[in-house]
């Protein structure tokens, strides 16, 4: 952890083991850290001390996304998603949804619509309360390997080198944006 303002090393945190990081994701009082493992782990990113520490996952953790209601959810490569109750800093696993047939990637979130893509042309929209799949997003011809919201429109980026904008509510594409080289 470096200081922000002076790139001074502020505090070192132990390795998992021989399990790299490969993702983070703070909030108002928590880094989320996904490990290569499939272990997550929660650091009070006040006094950097570790608060949480479980292994849901079987591969690699690729994402975390918060929701509006205070929950987190975290993904990984072996296309499992764990719902977690980050609002009561208690940290219990409260929804494991079926893994994908493919890796999860990326994560986003809009009210009660969880967004995951990864390993293949198709976003799902998932209700974060319930687990149940609302719509399939298909427009792209490769993996998707980003997403975003931004003013009530979801994002999308992929291998095929296209730019996605998708309307939330009816899962249409509303514009494509090609050309990228790379």
């Amino acid at each position: 952890i470096r200081n922000g303002v002076n790139g001074q090393l502020a505090k070192s945190i132990e390795a998992a083991g021989s399990a790299v990081v490969d993702t983070l994701h703070g909030t108002a009082s928590h880094m989320w850290v996904g490990f290569s493992d499939g272990t997550v782990r929660i650091y009070d990113h006040l006094v950097y001390i570790l608060v949480f520490e479980a292994s849901k996952h079987d591969k690699g953790i690729s994402a975390f996304v918060d929701t509006f209601d205070g929950k987190m959810f975290s993904a990984a490569l072996d296309g499992s998603i764990v719902k977690w109750d980050s609002e009561a800093h208690e940290f219990d696993v409260m929804l494991e949804l079926p893994s994908a047939d493919w890796a999860v990637r990326c994560l986003a979130c809009y009210g009660y619509n969880l967004f995951v893509a990864g390993d293949s042309s198709k976003i799902l929209s998932i209700d974060t309360e319930t687990g149940a799949s609302l719509k399939t997003f298909a427009g792209h011809a490769g993996d998707i390997t980003c997403l975003t919201v931004v003013d009530g429109y979801l994002f999308s980026g992929s291998t095929d080198h296209s730019l996605m904008v998708w309307n939330i509510k009816s899962g249409e594409a509303i514009a494509t944006m090609e050309r990228h080289e790379a």
